[in-house]
């Protein structure tokens, strides 16, 4: 019992297309009404457009589709009332594609119905709004609207909130998840087929890649204002990898732009169900590709003008060299056309991969070729270490920009294994017999394998870049090694130099004390000399004076008046040396006198001074009047 159990549960769980999607449902014109305006009448028209059509009700836990889509919308606003565009700038250019069918069940069941409406070729999201606003029911100038194919190249604020105004119920859920999946550069492939409820299928590809293109210099201003109204996608300039460019090279330089390409397709069965295609294509506008370089832009808008052949507007901008789809041959089944259309865009992928991979290679190959001396050590000078530096500064770059292009390529790998595993969501295809039905999920196997072998390629070259990086590391670790045992040395050598110079200082200290006790001593001794000349020349001149044999002064020449004469030459002598110093210091007293003389006249010639001689006079008149009144 358990056993039948357990294989019931297991045959349950198995991932089948339902049959009831197979045949048409009945209609439900309750759920075709707007989903903004039925809000609306629910005393919720306090909110703004975007609050009723993101949020189902309100909650405390942040929502992340709600915060990501209501800043771009407001960073819109922002950007229109900065630069004061009008309505019709602010809508920007005419990107959007619409295609509505009418179900024929008397048609080739192996294509749908051509019965359609007409609409303009390019429609701006005020265009987009009236048309999406019709009612899908069948009128008297109007066809039944059963299949709708609705394609937006550049997703922008003005364009979701069209498609914000006019989403019906069964939309609205859609519509949140498939823009913010777009926006925020998600990656998914899967389907999804509710167990219970409103039976609705939803099959989902959203694939962010990196395109590699000339882009011209003076644009780039241009191109990085447009970006603030528009989705946030980040462009990467590659100067590094020294590309050359075929076009323009003193304007045009090589980078990496972050792109998506997102496909929803949902519905309620085979004969009712609505197609959303969005991709980024903003970054073929700023191409340094010339004009008469392009002639199939010319011929694609003349097949445009040709009524009885236009290309499907989700397909229509791939250029991988297969056929596209007519759009005038509709594809009926919604599988076929998902597989259909997921074939053409990751060939566009693979096609954008290889290309970057390339120049990478190229890039990687140019270094290394440059640099090999380096990473096999068989030179070992000292210009080899500027351009160890110039390598690794090149390798350093290489390895983020390869790290970034991993991260992208292995969530994209990661999806598409998971769609492939043996219980993935592949599963659902699985009943489709036709072989012409087939052949799109054959084809992107085979261009799954193809990424397979772009993913090894991209991982051979991370790990030759990080073994490159490593042997620089290690060549400027040992460099440096080298470099600080030279240093060592030399500062060991310099340490001797030192020492020998403390030596030689010391011994010239030395020399300087003994000089200064000689010149201490000769000092000393000059003042004895000096002292004693004080005594002695007098005691000489009285001495003298005293022995000569005529007199000059009449006075007894005794023992007494011979002491009274030497006393009197010692005072006359001294009073003579202190009558010296004395009009040596009032000489430089002078000359100090004289320079304080001169900052006093200088200053009194100052703005400060004069106003200060001013108050004090008018302060002194005032306060002699003020006395005189008093009296």
């Amino acid at each position: 019992m358990k056993a039948v159990m357990r294989k019931r549960k297991r045959v349950s769980n198995r991932k089948i297309w339902p049959a009831k999607f197979k045949t048409r449902a009945p209609d439900d014109p309750d759920r075709e009404g707007s989903w903004i305006e039925s809000k609306a009448s629910l005393n919720a028209c306090d909110e703004g457009l975007e609050d009723l059509f993101l949020r189902d009700w309100h909650s405390s836990v942040p929502d992340c589709i709600y915060e990501d889509i209501k800043e771009l919308c407001e960073a819109s606003d922002d950007y229109q009332s900065e630069t004061r565009q009008n309505v019709d700038d602010y809508y920007g250019n005419a990107n959007a594609r619409l295609d509505d069918r009418k179900f024929d069940p008397d048609s080739d069941p192996k294509f749908g119905s051509k019965v359609s409406r007409v609409y303009e070729k390019r429609l701006t999201a005020s265009m987009l709004k009236d048309h999406l606003g019709l009612p899908r029911q069948e009128t008297k100038n109007l066809s039944r609207v059963d299949r709708r194919i609705l394609y937006i190249a550049n997703l922008d604020a003005s364009y979701i909130r069209a498609l914000a105004a006019t989403a019906t119920y069964p939309q609205a859920a859609v519509l949140r998840e498939a823009i913010w999946n777009h926006v925020t550069l998600q990656t998914a492939l899967k389907v999804k087929v509710p167990p219970k409820g409103y039976p609705i299928f939803r099959l989902e590809f959203h694939m962010p890649y990196l395109a590699l293109r000339e882009t011209v210099t003076p644009l780039l201003n241009k191109l990085k204002s447009r970006s603030r109204r528009r989705l946030p996608r980040r462009w990467t300039p590659l100067e590094f990898l020294d590309i050359r460019t075929k076009h323009r090279p003193n304007e045009c330089v090589y980078g990496i732009h972050e792109a998506q390409i997102s496909i929803v397709v949902y519905g309620s069965d085979h004969s009712r169900w609505t197609a959303y295609g969005f991709s980024d294509t903003e970054f073929n506008d700023f191409s340094c590709k010339k004009p008469e370089d392009d002639d199939s832009g010319e011929n694609s808008e003349d097949e445009s003008d040709d009524d009885e052949y236009s290309e499907d507007p989700i397909a229509a901008d791939c250029d991988d060299g297969e056929a596209v789809v007519e759009s005038n041959q509709p594809i009926g089944d919604p599988r076929e056309y998902f597989l259909t259309m997921v074939d053409h865009r990751m060939k566009r992928v693979w096609l954008e991969w290889m290309e970057i991979i390339r120049q990478i290679e190229k890039s990687a190959d140019k270094v290394e070729t440059d640099y090999s001396f380096i990473l096999d050590g068989s030179r070992n000078t000292d210009a080899s270490l500027i351009h160890a530096k110039k390598a690794f500064d090149l390798i350093t770059q290489l390895k983020g920009l390869l790290r970034r292009v991993q991260d992208c390529f292995v969530k994209m790998q990661y999806v598409l294994d998971d769609f492939f595993a043996r219980d993935g969501d592949v599963r659902y295809f699985a009943d489709i017999s036709r072989p012409v039905a087939r052949l799109p999920l054959h084809n992107i196997q085979m261009t799954c394998r193809e990424l397979k072998h772009v993913g090894r390629r991209l991982k051979s070259l991370h790990q030759n870049c990080e073994m490159s990086y490593d042997i620089l590391v290690l060549r400027l670790n040992v460099k440096s090694v080298q470099l600080a045992s030279e240093s060592q040395l030399i500062n060991h050598k310099a340490y001797g130099l030192n020492l020998e110079s403390s030596k030689v200082n010391a011994a010239n200290h030395d020399i300087s004390l003994e000089t200064s006790k000689v010149v201490l001593a000769a000092h000393k001794i000059a003042q004895v000399t000096f002292s004693m000349n004080q005594v002695w020349i007098p005691f000489g001149i009285a001495v003298a004076y005293f022995g000569t044999q005529n007199e000059i002064f009449r006075f007894d020449r005794n023992s007494t008046s011979f002491l009274l004469f030497f006393l009197i030459t010692i005072v006359i002598i001294n009073a003579w040396i202190y009558l010296q110093r004395l009009i040596v210091f009032w000489a430089g007293s002078s000359k100090l006198l004289r320079r304080v003389s001169a900052s006093i006249a200088a200053y009194r010639l100052t703005p400060r001074a004069l106003n200060y001689r001013d108050w004090r006079q008018d302060h002194i008149c005032l306060s002699r009047a003020t006395s005189l009144d008093g009296i």
